[in-house]
């Protein structure tokens, strides 16, 4: 390699490297990434202006044995209610401490799928799982309803769709459906062999909003596990108007809970990524990254799909009080999971890692999970994961600060951090595309001050407010582009990131 001789000596140089605030990019070529991306956002949630560590999670119920693979909450007109399957039983998990016991036992499996219903002026909670008979909660007991023309214990899947009930029939390319607002009583088959071409089985369903709302307009779309998908219009398939609005190829989806409704959408979990409906019937199948939700991501999430498309806990969840659209990818089964997270606000990517669940849910506007040994868990709540520190990991884009064929001497790098503890982060700097990170990661300790909106006013001090840090480490490496690695862990302080600070001194070129 040749240097052309600079005519003198040239004086440090700072800039600056924002926030990865565009999120986790796992798709652009390292050497034409984006600034505010990263190619490591790990357990960082990106924001409009910083990335913040995602808060830990504590302990909500113990006292069940073997892993929850389910939670359902019920939601009746004043009060709401959880329920956990573990050990082949239900459990009322709405109160935070000890199990109580059993609600419903004997049964055979704990991977239920379940659905609100309002009828005859109460509030249901429907449940099926394919192996047991159909269950329903109506806020005060549990009862084994009385569906006819079709075995119970085969429905393992349930949907409204116009105040009617659907089941998938395990197996097979069926829905059977009760009538207008019942929960028991005859079902009546609808078949689909003839609508599908390439075989297999319905895998998952779901009603569709053309508007975003619950009316006349919402169609029934039905996926098998092939990846075709059919969709309907009308009130219901033994009506005049029930017709046929089209077939079309998607990625195979990935498990029973492979579905998320965001507005009047549905995304779903495939092979492929993780596809809005809307955007997906409207291109060819080999077009459909230009559309995905996960296309930032796609590399990753395709090779997701491959590693692990066989293990149970695959699950797509919307939580509106932390703008996460969260996707649930089980490492390995019942052990290990990871969760792809994209803020909804912004359409920016992270990855969560040290949250094994197995499922997710939604109760009074606050997220669980069911863990592995019989546990559950308040997702988003404190700053340790039931006492264990959270661990952050970030390596941005790799930036040639404006001179792509100029060789730089760099220095220094200082994080802007806001904290309301004093923060000690490991920093390293990779140059020209090498993959190094810092293997000591000092943890960071600290009390947080109480939350705006989220303490009563006057009952609290508002001591802890967040400092500024901005320390410089020293860094070396020589190359023409350089990308920080940054590795942060806590569990008692409230970590964002704003930007990096930069001192390199250039050199020659090329």
């Amino acid at each position: 390699m040749q240097l052309r001789r600079v005519s003198q000596r040239t004086a440090s140089v700072a800039t600056s490297i924002p926030a990865p605030v565009e999120g986790w990019d796992a798709i652009s070529a390292q050497a034409d990434m984006r600034p505010a991306r990263a190619i490591v956002l790990e357990n960082f949630f990106p924001e409009p202006g910083q990335v913040r560590l995602r808060r830990g999670f504590s302990s909500h119920v113990t006292g069940m044995t073997g892993a929850v693979e389910s939670l359902m909450t019920w939601n009746g007109g004043t009060s709401s209610k959880m329920f956990a399957a573990a050990n082949n039983e239900i459990y009322d998990v709405t109160a935070s401490g000890a199990v109580g016991s059993a609600a419903v036992t004997s049964l055979t499996n704990n991977r239920w799928q379940h659905i609100n219903f309002g009828a005859g002026g109460g509030s249901y909670l429907v449940i099926a799982n394919g192996a047991d008979s159909v269950r329903n909660y109506n806020g005060s007991a549990w009862s084994t309803p009385s569906i006819t023309g079709v075995t119970s214990a085969d429905l393992i899947h349930v949907m409204a769709h116009k105040r009617r009930l659907y089941f998938i029939k395990k197996n097979t390319l069926s829905v059977w459906y009760l009538g207008s607002a019942a929960i028991s009583g005859a079902a009546t088959e609808f078949p689909m062999e003839a609508v599908f071409r390439r075989g297999g089985h319905l895998m998952t369903f779901g009603s569709w909003s053309v508007d975003g709302g619950d009316g006349l307009d919402d169609m029934a779309v039905f996926i098998t596990s092939e990846g075709e998908v059919a969709v309907y219009q009308g009130l219901d398939p033994g009506a005049s108007d029930w017709s046929l609005v089209g077939r079309y190829d998607i990625g195979a989806p990935i498990g029973r809970r492979s579905l998320l409704k965001v507005g009047g959408d549905l995304g779903v979990i495939t092979v492929d990524g993780f596809v809005p409906l809307s955007s997906v019937l409207q291109v060819d199948r080999a077009a459909v990254e230009k559309v995905s939700l996960s296309n930032r991501i796609k590399n990753a999430a395709n090779e997701a799909g491959r590693l692990y498309k066989d293990n149970f806990g695959w699950q797509a969840i919307g939580y509106p009080r932390g703008n996460w659209a969260l996707f649930n990818i089980p490492v390995a089964e019942t052990q290990t999971a990871h969760q792809y997270v994209m803020n909804i606000l912004t359409g920016a990517w992270c990855k969560f890692t040290g949250i094994n669940a197995n499922c997710w849910e939604i109760l009074n506007d606050m997220l669980y999970f069911g863990g592995n040994s019989g546990k559950v868990y308040l997702a988003d709540d404190g700053f340790d994961d039931d006492g264990a520190v959270r661990e952050g990991n970030i390596k941005t884009a790799f930036n040639y600060f404006g001179k792509r064929g100029q060789l730089k001497q760099f220095k220094l790098v200082k994080p802007i951090i806001t904290s309301d503890a004093e923060v000690s982060p490991a920093v390293e700097l990779n140059v020209n595309f090498e993959d190094r990170y810092p293997t000591a990661v000092p943890s960071t300790a600290g009390t947080s001050g109480p939350f705006w909106d989220e303490e009563d006013w006057d009952d609290v001090f508002w001591g802890g407010s967040a400092d500024i840090t901005q320390a410089w480490t020293g860094v070396v490496g020589l190359g023409v582009c350089a990308a920080v690695r940054l590795r942060i862990s806590s569990d008692s302080a409230d970590i964002a990131l704003a930007a990096f600070d930069v001192i390199y001194e250039p050199g020659g070129v090329f």
